[in-house]
C-alpha cells in the first residue's frame, strides 16, 4: 500500500508556491554540504533561467507584492537581479499580472528582471503563443517541461511526493489529448477536455484559414466555448471604439457563427471598457449616431445565404449563417463568405 502524499491534500497553488520556494531554497550556498546533489539541481534550474552562473541566490519571498515567488540574486559586484515566478496550476495570465509585478520591483532592479512561467496542468498552444509575444525573454515550463526537468530531481520525500502527484495529473492531460472527445466543446463535461479539443481546433483553423490570429475563450460559467476568428475595432470618437468580430460559438451540440458588435470606451492608460446596455443613455449623441447607422447597414445587406437575425437594442447582436462587416458592407460580406466556408469545412472534419 503506497504511503499518503500530502500534496493529494495540498492542492492549491499557494501549496506548490512553498515547495518551489523550498526547492530553489537549496540553491543558496548555506545548504551546499547539507545535500550537495538538491545543491546543484536549483543552481542549475537558476542557470536554465538566468543563462549566468556568477549570480549568487541571497532571498527568496512568498508573495511579496503579490508575486508567487520572488528570488533576489546579487552578482559579485553586487549588482542585484530578480526572477519573478508565475506559479499556475489549471488557471492562465490575467489582468495583466506579470506586467504589474514588473512595475512593482522594477526601480529596484531596473532591467535586471527574468520571468517564468511555471504551469504543472494544461498549458495551451494559445497560452504560450500569447505569452511569447509578450515577454520574448519568458522562460515557460509547461507540463512537458516540468516533467523533463523534475524526473531528474535528486531524491527527496518532499520532492518525491510533489513529483508523484505531478506525474498524476501530467498522465491525464496526455490521455485528454490522446482522446480528444469533440463533444466537451459544446458543454462543459470536464474543463480540462474541453480546453484540449477547443485549442485543437483553433489551431486547425489557424493553419488551414485566413484566420492567422483566431484564439478560442469559454463564458457562462463555463458552459459556452467561442472561438474568435475575427475581430477589428474602429474608433469612432476621441474616446470610443466599436468592436466588430465574429466567433464560432458552441453551444446545445450545435455551433453557430456569431457577428457581434459592442462599443469600447478607452481611458487614459490604454485600457478598454465595454459599455454596459445600461450607460448607453450615457454617451455622446456622436457616438449612438454612428452605431446606428452601422446596425443600420448590417441590417440592410442583402446576401445570397441563410440569414437569422437577432437584434437587440442598444447591443447589436446578428446571429447568421456567417459575414463581417467593414466600410463596404457587401463587399465584405462576399470575402468573408468563402474564408468561413473554410472554416466550416474545417470544423465538420474534426467533429466528423
Amino acid at each position: 500500500m503506497s504511503e499518503p502524499n500530502i500534496f493529494d491534500f495540498a492542492t492549491k497553488e499557494l501549496s506548490q508556491d512553498a515547495f518551489l520556494c523550498w526547492i530553489f531554497s537549496w540553491g543558496k550556498q548555506e545548504h551546499e554540504n547539507d545535500n550537495s546533489e538538491l545543491h546543484q539541481f536549483a543552481k542549475q534550474m537558476l542557470f536554465d533561467i538566468t543563462k549566468r552562473n556568477d549570480l549568487t541566490l541571497e532571498e527568496i519571498s512568498h508573495q511579496e507584492k503579490h508575486i508567487d515567488v520572488l528570488l533576489k540574486l546579487k552578482d559579485s559586484e553586487d549588482q542585484k537581479y530578480a526572477v519573478i515566478i508565475e506559479d499556475k496550476i489549471g488557471t492562465q495570465e490575467h489582468n495583466e499580472q506579470i506586467d504589474n509585478y514588473i512595475k512593482e520591483i522594477a526601480p529596484s532592479y531596473e532591467k535586471n528582471i527574468f520571468i517564468v512561467y511555471f504551469k504543472t496542468g494544461f498549458t495551451s498552444n494559445q497560452e504560450k503563443r500569447y505569452l511569447k509575444e509578450r515577454y520574448p525573454q519568458i522562460v515557460i515550463y509547461d507540463y512537458n517541461e516540468i516533467y523533463n526537468k523534475f524526473q531528474n530531481c535528486p531524491n527527496h520525500y518532499i520532492s518525491n511526493q510533489w513529483f508523484q502527484k505531478f506525474q498524476t495529473e501530467r498522465q491525464n492531460i496526455n490521455e485528454c489529448l490522446d482522446n480528444l472527445n469533440y463533444e466537451d466543446i459544446f458543454y462543459q463535461k470536464d474543463t480540462l477536455k474541453m480546453q484540449c479539443a477547443l485549442d485543437h481546433i483553433t489551431e486547425n483553423i489557424r493553419e488551414k484559414t485566413n484566420y492567422k490570429s483566431s484564439y478560442w475563450y469559454i463564458v457562462d460559467q463555463g458552459r459556452t466555448s467561442h472561438i474568435c476568428i475575427y475581430e477589428h475595432f474602429t474608433t469612432i470618437a476621441e474616446k470610443y471604439e466599436i468592436h466588430n468580430a465574429i466567433y464560432v460559438m458552441f453551444r446545445k451540440k450545435e455551433y453557430n457563427f456569431v457577428v457581434k458588435q459592442h462599443i469600447y470606451q478607452k481611458t487614459s492608460n490604454e485600457k478598454k471598457y465595454r459599455i454596459l446596455i445600461k450607460d448607453y443613455n450615457k454617451l455622446p449623441m456622436d457616438v449612438i449616431n454612428i452605431k446606428e447607422k452601422i446596425k443600420d447597414d448590417i441590417c440592410n445587406a442583402q446576401t445570397d445565404w441563410e440569414v437569422k437575425r437577432s437584434i437587440e437594442k442598444d447591443n447589436l447582436m446578428i446571429l447568421q449563417k456567417s459575414f463581417t462587416y467593414k466600410n463596404d458592407i457587401h463587399e465584405m460580406l462576399e470575402l468573408e463568405k468563402n474564408n468561413i466556408e473554410r472554416i466550416k469545412d474545417s470544423i465538420e472534419s474534426i467533429l466528423n
